[in-house]
């Protein structure tokens, strides 16, 4: 299946099976192709060919139409974050010299999806780079397929199956439920914005559901299972709390550790229930190379938005480890990492040990300049009852000295991403 074809051959195999459910409305597989198709119609009447269009990324039926249309209708698909202002979006489009499209202009003629091969680019996904300005990570319709081939296989994703969105579709993670889920002929559950105590009663009607770390944490208190449907929940885009899939698989939910990238497509290794490393997708190589995790497989990118393609394995910028049994087990960033007195810590396990003290509520390690250590660890936290001893002796009984944070603060809340990622530099 091409995907500038994308969902017509499920439409012609499955037509009234759902491709989208959201807010009472479904979607079938052959109103969603008529739709794309008239859609695409009008995105070709006021684009040229491989011109990168910007698309507002809301979750909603008119956005995920308009932004399948863009690669039908020879466009590559520029995924804009709904959090951003006018002024942020103009910014954006100028700087990767982008289209802006408002969704369904339904006014075009139903046309012939534009020429494609696994090498054309589909979609550029913005994301920021170490020094905060944004890169536009390139994803070819080879890497989308291959991604969703593999996830399929690992997963045992088929036709019917029910997957439940509401990671932000400006990321590549909401954006592969789709991708997965048209590939097979499976229906998207696509929520409009996460709310913790409805989501945990929609994992009664799907088979699969995506989370963040901290959207896991948050709609635990409301989950009454059995879940009879549900056979995995992916959690990643960031380090987990220690006991949080424990405690997810305790209440019937199958919470299984991810690990992926934007230059990816995605997820590459998952791992099993009660796991914490991680397993390799089919097709996927990862390695270790001086403790940064690289990758090799036809999903990975080969590059960014007008730049030099990169050669050789994607290296990841992320610390990791090879177990016995060859598993993939995630460190953190190597960036995050801090040098203090001649010894590496990873804020990520220091996080995880103090976010298991019962009172601290959320939690971020960063690096400070330190005369006399060069680097020293602060430890930012959310513990309402608890003082900065009590903490430290918390870490002293846990972590090695040259681990515990050294200073301390405590704060009403953390800042945080839309994926629930601490802004350290806000710290």
């Amino acid at each position: 299946m091409r995907v500038n074809e994308w969902p017509s051959e499920q439409a012609k195999r499955i037509p009234d099976t759902a491709f989208l459910v959201t807010g009472g409305e479904s979607i079938s597989y052959a109103h969603a192709e008529e739709m794309i198709s008239r859609e695409a119609g009008h995105v070709r009447a006021v684009i040229e060919p491989g011109e990168l269009v910007g698309v507002v990324a809301e979750s909603t039926v008119e956005a995920v139409i308009t932004m399948l249309a863009v690669p039908r209708a020879g466009g590559i698909l520029l995924p804009i974050g709904t959090a951003l202002t006018g002024s942020e979006i103009a910014e954006l489009c100028r700087r990767f010299d982008a289209k802006l499209v408002e969704p369904l202009g339904l006014d075009g003629p139903e046309i012939e999806p534009h020429e494609t091969d696994a090498s054309r680019p589909v979609a550029v996904f913005s994301t920021s780079g170490s020094t905060g300005e944004p890169k536009g990570v390139v994803l070819t319709a080879g890497n989308l397929l291959a991604a969703a081939d593999a996830s399929a296989s690992f997963l045992g994703h088929r036709s019917g199956d029910r997957w439940l969105a509401v990671l932000p579709l400006n990321h590549v993670g909401g954006f592969s439920i789709l991708t997965r889920s048209v590939h097979v002929g499976g229906t998207v559950v696509l929520e409009r914005r996460f709310d913790p105590e409805r989501t945990a009663s929609l994992l009664h009607d799907v088979e699969f559901a995506s989370f963040v770390p901290n959207m896991l944490s948050r709609l635990i208190p409301y989950a009454e299972g059995p879940f009879e449907r549900l056979r995995t929940v992916l959690v990643g885009g960031g380090p987990l709390p220690p006991g949080l899939l424990e405690q997810a698989n305790d209440l019937g939910i199958p919470a299984v550790p991810t690990y992926g990238a934007t230059e990816t497509a995605a997820q590459v290794a998952t791992g099993r229930p009660g796991a914490r490393a991680v397993t390799p997708l089919p097709g996927v190589a990862i390695g270790i190379d001086h403790g940064e995790i690289v990758v090799e497989g036809p999903m990975v990118s080969s590059g960014y938005w007008r730049q030099t393609p990169r050669v050789g394995p994607y290296r990841t910028g992320d610390a990791g480890m090879m177990d016995d049994e060859g598993k993939l087990v995630v460190l953190g960033r190597l960036d995050d990492m801090v040098i203090t007195g001649g010894e590496n810590v990873y804020p990520a396990e220091v996080e995880a040990v103090l976010s298991q003290h019962p009172q601290v509520v959320d939690v971020v390690v960063t690096g400070v300049d330190d005369q006399r250590w060069g680097r020293t660890l602060r430890a930012v936290v959310v513990a309402p009852t608890v003082d900065e001893a009590e903490l430290a002796a918390w870490a002293r009984d846990r972590l090695a000295g040259y681990k515990v944070p050294k200073l301390w603060s405590l704060v009403d809340r953390i800042p945080r991403t839309d994926l629930g990622k601490p802004k350290r530099s806000e710290q």
